[in-house]
């Protein structure tokens, strides 16, 4: 089993598994059948768990744990970071006005690890910022 695998079972039996100060936490007792597969899956379960708080520490909502981010740039723009068979994507949407789909997609990063595509999207948030502040000028 992965570790999503692995989590999503723990949830069917009631368990929620969270990361604490580096440990692996359950709210309840974990059931013994899923705990040597916890064990021998313990570091990738930790490494599953801290995205959705390396998510929130950069300003991006959760849309679906583990797997979906999302940021609103402005009224008509988002920056979502997603991942699709194994690679992370963060990209930037923007929509117009009384159009039920996008008008424009720009890719932003695409990488192995979520740290990467996060630390890149980051850059392009400071890069908006920097560009809105010379405008404001």
């Amino acid at each position: 089993m992965n570790a999503d695998e692995i989590i999503r079972s723990a949830e069917k039996e009631g368990c929620a598994l969270s990361v604490e100060n580096g440990y692996l936490k359950g709210s309840k007792q974990i059931p013994s059948r899923l705990m040597e597969s916890l064990k021998a899956n313990k570091q990738s379960i930790i490494e599953y768990l801290s995205r959705d708080s390396k998510a929130r520490a950069a300003g991006f909502m959760v849309g679906v744990p583990g797997e979906l981010y999302t940021l609103s740039v402005s009224r008509r723009a988002d920056i979502f970071i997603e991942q699709i068979n194994g690679v992370w994507t963060a990209y930037r949407s923007t929509y117009i006005t009384g159009r039920p789909v996008n008008a424009y997609s720009k890719t932003i990063a695409t990488g192995e690890t979520l740290d990467y595509v996060l630390m890149k999207a980051k850059g392009y948030l400071q890069y908006i910022d920097r560009f809105r502040q010379r405008k404001r000028k």
